[in-house]
C-alpha cells in the first residue's frame, strides 16, 4: 500500500509519462491490500471479543441457499486472480435457518478463500439437507492438512501442504472459524476429500437442537 501510493505521489506532477494500464494495476492493488488488511484487523477484533465472550450476536432468520451464492459470488475476483473454478451444488432443498447471517458468512468466506489459496484449480461447495441436519461441504484439490485439530488454533498453519507453499493467511482464519462455530453452536469438521485430494470442510447445522442458534 504505502509503496505503491508513494509512486503515484512521486509521479503525480507527471502522471501522464506513467502509462494508464500501470496506474489502474497499482490502484487496484492498494485498493485490494487495504480491503485485506482492514478485513485482518475487523477479524483481529471480533476475535479480541470471542475470546473473551464479548461477542453478541443478531439471529434472523435467512435462506441458507442465497447466503451460500452471496459468499461465492464475493469470491469471484479471488478466484479468477488464483485461476480456481468454484463449482455450487445442491440436493434442491431451500433451507432457512435461524442464525446470525453476517457471522455465518464470515465462516463461510474464511473456509472458502482458504479453498481458493491452497487449492489447485478446483473448489466445490455442496449444501446437503435432511430433517435431522444441513451441511455445507467445502473441499478442494490442494495438498491438504496434516495436522487438523492443531490448524484450528492461534497463529497456526499447516504443517502439511502450507509448509511447502508460500504462506497466504495471517493464522488467526481457522481459529475465527473455531469460536464463531462454538458460539452459533454449529459443527465443524476437517477431513481430507476422497474425490478431490484435498480438504474437506464440512459445517453442520443440527435442526433438532434444543437451542435457537
Amino acid at each position: 500500500i504505502l509503496n505503491f501510493a508513494q509512486y503515484l505521489y512521486k509521479h503525480m506532477p507527471h502522471i501522464e509519462e506513467v502509462p494508464k494500464e500501470k496506474r489502474l494495476y497499482l490502484l487496484e492493488q492498494i485498493y485490494k491490500s487495504a480491503t485485506s488488511m482492514l478485513e485482518n484487523v475487523t477479524n483481529i477484533l471480533d476475535l479480541g471479543k470471542l475470546r473473551h465472550q464479548k461477542l453478541y450476536y443478531n439471529l434472523t432468520l435467512f435462506n441458507l441457499k442465497e447466503s451460500i451464492l452471496d459468499v461465492i459470488e464475493k469470491h469471484g475476483s479471488l478466484a479468477l486472480e488464483y485461476k480456481r473454478t468454484i463449482l455450487f451444488q445442491s440436493d434442491g432443498s431451500d433451507p432457512f435457518i435461524t442464525s446470525d447471517e453476517y457471522r455465518f458468512k464470515q465462516i463461510l468466506s474464511n473456509v472458502l478463500s482458504n479453498a481458493i489459496k491452497y487449492g489447485t484449480s478446483m473448489v466445490e461447495v455442496y449444501l446437503v439437507s435432511s430433517p435431522e441436519e444441513i451441511d455445507i461441504i467445502i473441499q478442494d484439490d490442494g495438498k491438504g492438512i496434516k495436522d487438523k485439530e492443531e490448524v484450528f488454533e492461534l497463529y497456526t498453519q499447516s504443517s502439511a501442504g502450507l509448509s511447502s507453499m508460500e504462506k497466504k493467511g495471517t493464522g488467526i482464519g481457522l481459529h475465527f472459524v473455531k469460536l464463531l462455530c462454538e458460539g452459533l453452536n454449529l459443527e465443524y469438521k476437517v477431513e481430507d476429500s476422497t474425490t478431490l485430494g484435498g480438504v474437506k470442510f464440512t459445517l453442520t447445522k443440527r435442526l433438532k437442537d434444543t437451542k435457537d442458534v
